[in-house]
């Protein structure tokens, strides 16, 4: 009965290790599965923006919030939210800038904002460039995906540019 003891602690000793090292791999293939799911809906907003003819958002400055093409509200160095889906009504919300997209276990949350870029090279083949020429209609697009999973919030960006004629 004693060997037999024995013998099972030395097997669980044994296996610990074994166990563990599962535990890691099955943790790192459900955060692989996230950020694979994350990159699905990132390319699924890029062609929700790809299928608007401008990008629009809320502009709260005056007395009364209206819709507005960003193009007509920008400013250099500063980022706006874009409306991605809008509410059956036509009073602002803050929820018509963000996705939920439901999962098995979890809920992920997408959003974009759209910035003005900078100015583009005019001649490309020289490295650095040479001169630097205003672009009015090219949007740098950031896309961002985020999730919550055991009390940490893990997110997801890309940086996209569009050209909006």
């Amino acid at each position: 009965m004693v060997e037999l003891m024995v013998a099972m602690a030395i097997l669980l000793i044994a296996l610990l290790p074994i166990l563990g090292s599962m535990y890691g791999i099955l943790y790192s293939h459900r955060i692989l599965l996230d950020k694979e799911i994350a990159i699905g809906i990132a390319r699924s907003i890029e062609n929700i923006l790809d299928s608007q003819e401008d990008f629009y958002t809320y502009d709260t400055s005056g007395t009364a919030t209206k819709v507005v093409p960003i193009r007509d509200i920008w400013k250099e160095g500063e980022q706006y939210p874009i409306i991605l889906h809008r509410n059956t009504t036509t009073v602002y919300s803050q929820r018509d800038y963000v996705i939920e997209i439901p999962t098995n276990n979890k809920i992920f949350y997408a959003s974009a904002f759209a910035m003005k870029n900078p100015p583009v090279c005019d001649d490309i083949s020289q490295d650095p460039c040479s001169s630097m020429v205003p672009n009015d209609y090219l949007y740098a697009v950031r896309i961002v995906v985020k999730w919550r999973e055991m009390g940490k919030t893990s997110t997801f960006t890309v940086v996209r540019r569009f050209y909006k004629p």
